[in-house]
């Protein structure tokens, strides 16, 4: 079974390739969806959550704001830490049973939707790994146009540490990978899925 990584930073076009990649029936593995998932109350992570973040991470109907939970672990490294931890292995463990899955399944080729996919080392489970990205000065009003809010440059890039990881992840040379824009992204995609 072909594994294609698809990863790309906020607002550069990444859903609109994993999009197209399940249109023509390839099966998509979305890690924001399995981290979702992951933190449904009563569940491990959940719990860890909850104890590190306190109940202000929590909404009115028990589930988790993820909103102040990211805004929080983003501004706090330790509290960072603990989303990590928590979240993390039970991820990795989803991913590997949806893999084993769609293998079992008879699946040709899976595509893993991951936006830190080379922080989290699951590039390495991939034959291909795409890169989307868009240019610098087009990436603000890309996000605010999706989000329709006002937003300043640091509100929509992030930290330095955070531009620092997307150069990174560009900078990702080497066999079987490629740095590509939405379009060259799903031409990639829809390739693989013919060699299949």
């Amino acid at each position: 079974m072909r594994i294609v990584g698809l990863t790309g930073g906020i607002a550069c076009g990444k859903s609109a390739v994993s999009t197209a990649a399940a249109s023509w029936g390839l099966r998509v593995i979305d890690m924001d969806e399995i981290a979702r998932r992951v933190v449904c109350p009563g569940l491990p992570a959940y719990t860890d959550i909850v104890a590190a973040f306190g109940d202000g991470a929590l909404l009115p109907s028990g589930e988790l704001n993820r909103t102040e939970v990211g805004r929080i672990a983003f501004s706090d490294r330790e509290k960072r830490r603990a989303l990590n931890a928590a979240t993390h292995r039970p991820m990795l463990m989803q991913l590997l049973a949806e893999l084993a899955a769609a293998l079992f399944g008879g699946e040709a080729a899976v595509l893993i939707d991951a936006p830190l996919l080379f922080e989290t080392s699951l590039h390495w489970l991939c034959c291909t790994t795409l890169v989307v990205a868009v240019a610098e000065a087009t990436q603000p009003e890309r996000l605010r146009k999706a989000v329709c809010v006002r937003l300043n440059h640091y509100d929509i890039i992030g930290d330095p540490a955070g531009e620092a990881a997307s150069a990174r992840r560009l900078q990702r040379g080497g066999g079987g990978e490629a740095d590509c824009g939405a379009d060259a992204a799903r031409g990639e995609v829809r390739s693989c899925r013919r060699r299949d």
